[in-house]
């Protein structure tokens, strides 16, 4: 049996140190917390694991993705110390629909680490998963990939037994494995690297392993376990993106002995843990050792803070999810700086950007969005297909609607087919075209059904079959032309369910009439008193979770959109109203000096 008791020495350390090291300096002395330079170094960076990175090609299943990626592409350009931590994954796989458009997937392996421009750390002893399988002993040799952006460090830990980003059920225990691979071989890749976090920020609850390996270490580098657990409490940051407690897997004790106590040296850490294990009633919860381990948990938006605290009776920090100006279409970017409605060094907002955004010249956004129109016109053509296998094309001059995003129950993709004939009947007189993408969950055989239910719908009304297109492979390839090229963006969660989402921002940044229900990231304006139901900045879903009061007041909504899409200074006045009000919260620096002040507070603040 291998082991790892021998800590690696690295060949080459690639440091971490970003080329925008300086801006990150004048970036903490314009938040007035010269703390975080003094915490934040390239010795000691902030240090994110997360099972996803929606960059880089890196399969991503959805906003926890993208936002990781987001941290990633916004650390390099405001110069932060940061490093991600995440897995490379054998399998992925590719959306296609049968005859009867029910959704099913084509398997194929993932190319080689160094085909994304990632490099194997050469170390002198390689680290070893070790678990037990049916009764055997296995020691499994865990590879370390790292890619440098801008100076950062992105490391993917790879062996070719990880297979695909949430495969199998939630409690298949190839995902605890996984687990223990992204927490126990990430913290030995940190080692071995001579980094030591100033932030171990924990991406949702599955990633919780690494703070317990980072005890483990702590402790057999001679720490007391008191000492050791404050230490890393100080420095632990869990960032929770579920509502509900039921979507939370449980570990029976036996799974937990075979994957992570085997991987554990220190004998106080296994009895801490064991002693955990036996408070526990139902099962082992990552979420509770996460919220035992973290000294800060943040929910990613008001909303979801309340809600989260109702659910799990624990109280949670509020940062909204924001986004990078990676999805903000060239021209809309290059008008808000020009504006100076966004600091021209950090990209926060400038004192009196509302003021500022009331100067954008109408006629200049129409031009920028006929132009970003015929982008996403022209790759649509190109390089998407649709239900039928057809290549997407939408005539000039139509107006394009978009449901985009994971296709989940509470996201209701269904919601805006309640009544076709209704439908079908805004789409013509407003000349609209709708695209909705989305993918079901491989092992979801409900939302599977619904999906073919609902391209079943399309396909028996002319009109729908004519003006509505399901784009296959939703993904950010997708993401960014919809976001910037849609005219209208329709997000239907059911109020209390979704943690944030950001396409919504995304849209809203590009200039596009938003319709969304007052959940997430968009109901934060109602939370904090900006803002009455009664007098929204967007087209609000009424009806809350009564779907057919939703369908009814979206219906009228898409009515509206369309007759202000034919007014053009009343798109102007709605378009600018989004802006002045949800800038401030998709804003991505601004989120960033938030996790920056969490991670960065005295433990216990």
């Amino acid at each position: 049996m291998k082991n790892n008791m021998n800590i690696a020495l690295v060949e080459k350390i690639p440091a971490c140190h970003p080329q925008n090291y300086e801006i990150f300096l004048k970036f903490a002395d314009f938040l007035k917390r010269p703390v975080i330079k003094e915490k934040i170094t390239p010795q000691h960076p902030w240090v994110c694991f997360s099972n996803e990175f929606g960059v880089s090609d890196l399969p991503a299943a959805g906003g926890l993705g993208y936002l990781a990626g987001d941290w990633v592409h916004l650390s390099a350009r405001l110069g932060i110390p940061f490093m991600g931590v995440g897995l490379y994954y054998k399998t992925r796989w590719r959306q296609d629909l049968d005859r009867n458009f029910y959704q099913i997937e084509h398997i194929h392996h993932s190319p080689h680490p160094s085909h994304f421009q990632f490099t194997k750390l050469k170390t002198d002893k390689k680290h070893y998963l070790i678990y037990t399988y049916r009764s055997h002993p296995f020691a499994t040799p865990i590879e370390i990939f790292t890619k440098d952006i801008k100076g950062n460090l992105l490391i993917m830990l790879y062996e070719p037994g990880i297979r695909g980003l949430y495969e199998g059920e939630k409690e298949d225990e190839h995902r605890l494995y996984q687990s223990a691979v992204l927490g126990f071989a990430g913290i030995h890749a940190l080692v071995s690297l001579g980094i030591t976090p100033s932030i171990l920020h924990l991406n949702e609850s599955s990633t919780v392993i690494a703070a317990l390996a980072l005890l483990d270490y702590y402790c057999n580098q001679g720490s007391s376990l008191e000492q050791a657990l404050k230490m890393v409490r100080e420095i632990t940051v869990f960032t929770n993106h579920t509502l509900s407690p039921v979507a939370e897997p449980f570990w029976r004790l036996d799974q937990i002995k075979n994957y992570i106590g085997t991987n554990l040296r220190c004998p106080d850490v296994k009895a801490w843990l064991c002693d955990f294990i036996s408070k526990q009633k139902t099962g082992v919860c990552f979420f509770d050792l996460a919220f035992l381990l973290a000294g800060r948990v943040n929910a990613v938006s008001k909303i979801h803070a309340l809600k989260a605290g109702q659910a799990f009776g624990r109280n949670f920090y509020s940062i909204t999810n924001a986004v990078s100006f990676r999805w903000i279409y060239p021209d809309i970017l290059d008008k808000y700086k020009r504006k100076n409605i966004l600091h021209p060094l950090f990209g926060t907002l400038e004192s009196g950007y509302k003021n500022k955004i009331r100067t954008l010249n109408l006629q200049t956004m129409l031009s920028i969005r006929k132009k970003a129109k015929r982008s996403l016109r022209k790759i649509l053509k190109k390089e998407w297909f649709n239900q039928y296998g057809q290549n997407v094309i939408i005539p000039p001059g139509a107006r394009i609607a978009v449901w985009a995003r994971r296709f989940d129950d509470y996201k209701r993709p269904f919601l805006v087919f309640t009544d076709t004939d209704r439908l079908g009947q805004i789409l013509e007189k407003y000349n609209i075209y709708f695209l909705m993408s989305g993918r079901a969950h491989p092992r979801d055989k409900i939302m599977k059904k619904k999906m073919a239910e609902i391209l079943t719908k399309i396909n028996e009304n002319p009109v729908l079959k004519k003006r509505v297109f399901f784009v296959k492979n939703y993904g950010w390839r997708l993401a960014k032309p919809l976001v910037t090229g849609a005219d209208i963006w329709i997000n239907t969660p059911r109020v209390g369910m979704e943690a944030c989402g950001t396409s919504w921002e995304k849209a809203v940044l590009n200039w596009v009439l938003l319709s969304s229900t007052p959940d997430g990231g968009a109901a934060d304006i109602f939370l904090d008193g900006r803002y009455k139901i009664d007098n929204p900045p967007f087209f609000l879903i009424e009806g809350e979770n009564d779907d057919s009061l939703a369908a009814q007041s979206l219906y009228k909504n898409m009515e509206r959109m369309g007759e202000v899409l034919d007014d053009k200074k009343a798109w102007y006045k709605a378009v600018l109203r989004q802006l002045e009000t949800f800038l401030p919260i998709a804003n991505g620096p601004g989120m960033m000096s938030e996790y920056l002040k969490l991670g960065t507070n005295n433990f216990g603040q």
